[in-house]
């Protein structure tokens, strides 16, 4: 029987967190919470730190999405654990759904499987209640799919696999950092599968739906620095590996670009600072954006 632990990093976060927690902490040993946050929400830490299963990690400001998921698995791995699920603070479950990767696991040939991911439900808020809401599901719920890679939130990922290929990449600080571990996996020969039956509940950005023509498309909404990352760390991914990567990525900047000036506001400055990411990208100047 293999052993699991799960790790969640945290950035400004509200109440909910804690309730989105819930439905996968029985499903493992231990939840390394790894806090980003700048300024900390006390009622939130409190609730952590009371729950045994749980250990509490202040990075005392913001380290970077990678860099905290580094060291929930450094840790995790040194306490013996074969398996770490890596989750986002806003993502949930449905019920059942950890157990259900977690049989696979048990009960299949794993040797070179490097992560077993859940389905994806995107959702959003309805603007007048605020109440979820669901956009689209990512694959038919019958069904083992494999993958060239899959978000890291909701990823159930063998840490030996994850150290043998150096972990997340800490100079992308946040965005694709699940796509460049994907396909590191890929040029092992690892093994990437989604269950499709597990089901995890992400908001990607702040996303919308918007129409085009018979069309409904998602927006992100996201702050501008989102934006920069999105195109930098693109743009050196295909740089680092060759443009042979790019029909695995299944990411299109144009797209992006297109809802940009549709949609979002803000359209100037995101539009600039995707320009500053694509030149950083092609230059690989790399980290935390520095703003000029």
């Amino acid at each position: 029987m293999n052993t699991y632990a799960a790790v969640v990093v945290l950035y400004q976060p509200n109440d909910q967190v804690y309730e989105n927690m819930q439905t996968y902490m029985e499903e493992v040993s231990c939840v390394y919470v790894l806090d980003n946050s700048t300024k900390p929400n006390v009622n939130l830490i409190d609730k952590i730190k009371r729950q045994p299963k749980c250990r509490y990690f202040s990075m005392h400001g913001n380290i970077g999405l990678a860099a905290a998921l580094n060291k929930g698995c450094k840790i995790a791995k040194e306490e013996q654990y074969d398996f770490i699920l890596t989750m986002d603070q806003d993502s949930y479950f449905r019920e059942g759904s950890v157990a259900k990767m977690i049989a696979f696991l048990e009960n299949e040939e794993t040797d070179s499987i490097a992560i077993v991911a859940p389905n994806v439900t995107a959702i959003y808020p309805d603007p007048q209640t605020g109440e979820r809401k669901k956009a689209y599901v990512l694959q038919k719920e019958k069904g083992i799919y494999e993958q060239t890679w899959v978000m890291t939130s909701g990823s159930m990922m063998r840490l030996s696999f994850f150290e043998e290929v150096g972990g997340f990449d800490e100079t992308f600080f946040i965005a694709h950092i699940d796509v460049d571990l994907g396909i590191r996996f890929c040029l092992k020969g690892y093994k990437t599968f989604m269950v499709g039956d597990a089901m995890i509940y992400q908001r990607f950005g702040n996303s919308l739906p918007k129409k085009i023509l018979w069309k409904t498309v998602y927006p992100w909404y996201e702050a501008p620095v989102r934006t920069y990352y999105l195109f930098r760390n693109h743009t050196y991914m295909l740089r680092k590996y060759g443009k042979k990567i790019k029909k695995k990525v299944h990411v299109s900047l144009l797209n992006h670009i297109v809802k940009i000036i549709l949609f979002e506001d803000k359209k100037c400055k995101k539009l600039v600072m995707a320009w500053r990411g694509w030149r950083d990208g092609i230059h690989g100047r790399m980290g935390k954006y520095e703003a000029e």
